[in-house]
């Protein structure tokens, strides 16, 4: 496979990653009103389990840096979908709030998971000004992400679409990063040959 092909793989898949993470913050706190009438949920309850969002996502980014090297990026983002995908199908299917926090905390697992993995092998890729410039356009996905799933939310909400297909919209992203690492590159490419790859590219 192309060295070049497998960069832009990487790097887009990882900006859908990130789309996700934005989606999982802004439809979420979109939906919290609806959360709250369907299952009498009090202000306190919902803030606490939004901030289940918080908790799961600094967790694993720790987790997710301290064994970047030797658990490796593929094997991180796999958790990373397969948080991402439990915790949007718990919320869609959940029975109250326990289901919810417990759905918020493995989304924010996914979020954290996502920036232990993508960050770090961004700047894997590239180096000098490039590693700089291709890091800015990474995290620029975040904001405009918040700003794009708000706006989804607030039209499916007037729309009068319920919030579980607010949630189904969260596993679009989901699954376009799940198939651009691992039909592109991660199941072309064992792990332990592109780190080596990862490595060559490394400045000195």
């Amino acid at each position: 496979m192309n060295e070049t092909i497998n960069k832009n793989a990487l790097f887009y898949g990882s900006c859908f990653a990130l789309i996700t993470t934005a989606f999982s913050f802004s439809i979420r706190a979109g939906i919290l009103p609806q959360l709250g009438n369907e299952f009498g949920l009090s202000a306190e309850q919902l803030g606490f389990i939004n901030s289940m969002w918080f908790l799961g996502m600094p967790i694993s980014m720790i987790i997710g840096g301290l064994v970047y090297h030797s658990f490796g990026p593929r094997n991180i983002m796999i958790v990373a979908f397969v948080t991402h995908t439990l915790g949007i199908i718990l919320t869609i299917y959940a029975g109250g709030y326990t289901g919810l926090l417990l759905s918020t905390l493995l989304i924010g697992f996914g979020n954290g998971c996502t920036e232990a993995a993508c960050n770090p092998m961004i700047a894997d890729m590239y180096t000098g000004v490039r590693m700089n410039k291709m890091l800015n356009r990474f995290h620029m996905w975040f904001p405009g992400g918040i700003f794009l799933g708000a706006l989804i939310s607030k039209f499916m909400t007037d729309s009068g679409l319920s919030w579980q297909v607010q949630m189904w919209i969260i596993m679009v992203p989901t699954i376009i990063y799940a198939v651009m690492f691992l039909e592109k590159l991660f199941l072309v490419q064992k792990w332990k040959e592109q780190l080596l790859l990862l490595k060559t590219l490394r400045p000195c």
